[in-house]
């Protein structure tokens, strides 16, 4: 069981590293290895599950977030940073929602 505190600390740096890795990758192939290995990262925080986590905010990214990185996984592989930017972004399926839940937490 873990908390929100624990959880966000364990997901800022893959979800900056994401970020910066899809903003990059529009001006250069390079960083789309460094992208995926973000997301990959990522998928492993969340196989830990939301046991402890009561943060509304969170959930709800949570419960999308495998089909939000599914997403930009494809993207990615294709080559298309700026699909996958602008996944990220999605207000319904994207980080929004996470950025919230996390607001206030150290890294965010």
């Amino acid at each position: 069981m873990t908390d929100l505190r624990e959880r966000c600390a364990d997901l800022a740096r893959p979800v900056l590293e994401l970020t910066a890795a899809t903003v990059a990758a529009g001006y250069s192939s390079g960083p789309i290895d460094r992208a995926l290995g973000a997301v990959s990262d990522i998928r492993k925080i969340l196989a830990a599950g939301t046991d402890g986590i009561d943060n509304e905010a969170y959930l709800a990214w949570h419960a999308t977030a495998s089909t939000l990185l599914a997403e930009v996984t494809e993207h990615l592989e294709r080559g298309d940073a700026h699909a996958a930017r602008e996944k990220l972004g999605d207000p319904a399926l994207g980080l929004s929602k996470l950025t919230i839940g996390c607001a206030g937490m150290p890294g965010w």
